[in-house]
């Protein structure tokens, strides 16, 4: 299963290998359980600024 991960801080999603943000959700990155962990565990050291969501509730969101 992949996971996406949407940044809070910037209001975007994390875009692929770690590297910027974008609004589309097709642009974004996607990652394993055990890597999207990590950046958000990273991410949320000094507060609440980064979650990771399974990419199958993603696609529920997003409407052709």
């Amino acid at each position: 299963m992949n996971y996406l991960i949407w940044s809070i801080e910037h209001g975007a999603w994390w875009g692929p290998n770690r590297t910027g943000y974008t609004q589309d959700i097709a642009a974004a990155g996607r990652y394993s359980f055990e890597v999207a962990q990590d950046i958000v565990a990273d991410a949320n050291v000094a507060g609440f600024n980064e979650c990771f969501i399974p990419e199958a509730c993603v696609r529920l969101w997003v409407r052709p």
